[in-house]
């Protein structure tokens, strides 16, 4: 009788037509779960774009970061550059100078000296100095011990081409050049834009 009850109120509240679509999606959600489940997403020995292969099959995580990066910086750009009149198809090409830095918590330096000095007829001198180095702080995971990550700086990118249909166009050209040192900070002549074949 319980679940007679929740059944109407369900059908008074929400309709039948929503009721039907609620719990289609819900079937599909299940299948979908099940399909991850029973491994649906395999690779089938495919190779990735951007996945480096070493001896051992894992990947290199440094290059596909910075490829990923990348990747991601020149899809946002393209996006929002093909909506710009006059700029038609364009393709991006980004590089950078360099990996992403962590930037790891450290114990700071000091250093304390002290002196102590009687009389020239007395004669006693103490001296005491003490100096610390900068350690890095570790923290421990699963038994392994990783330098504790305060923050991770992006790379910086070291030049941007651009190549449009619009490109050939000297307003366009301008537009695409002053769009890119405005999101990147980049100086004029680190960005190129050539005209799309």
């Amino acid at each position: 009788m319980q679940v007679k009850k929740i059944w109407d109120k369900l059908v008074k509240n929400m309709g039948i037509p929503k009721l039907i679509l609620v719990m289609a999606a819900g079937i599909v959600l299940v299948f979908l779960s099940a399909a991850d489940f029973m491994g649906g997403n395999k690779n089938d020995g495919k190779i990735k774009k951007n996945e480096t292969v070493t001896d051992n099959s894992s990947k290199n995580t440094k290059t596909d970061d910075k490829s990923e990066y990348t990747e991601l910086l020149e899809k946002q750009l393209e996006e929002t550059l093909a909506k710009v009149s006059g700029v038609g198809k364009v393709k991006v090409m980004i590089t950078l100078e360099a990996s992403s830095e962590k930037v790891t918590l450290s114990d700071p330096s000091y250093s304390s000296d002290s002196i102590s000095e009687n009389d020239a007829s007395g004669g006693t001198r103490n001296e005491q100095s003490t100096k610390s180095e900068p350690e890095t702080v570790f923290e421990e995971n699963d038994n392994k011990k990783s330098p504790y990550v305060v923050k991770e700086l992006e790379p910086k990118i070291k030049g941007v081409a651009v190549v449009a249909q619009g490109g050939d166009n000297i307003t366009v050209k301008k537009e695409i050049i002053e769009a890119v040192m405005v999101l990147f900070g980049l100086e004029s002549h680190k960005i190129k834009v050539m005209k799309l074949e």
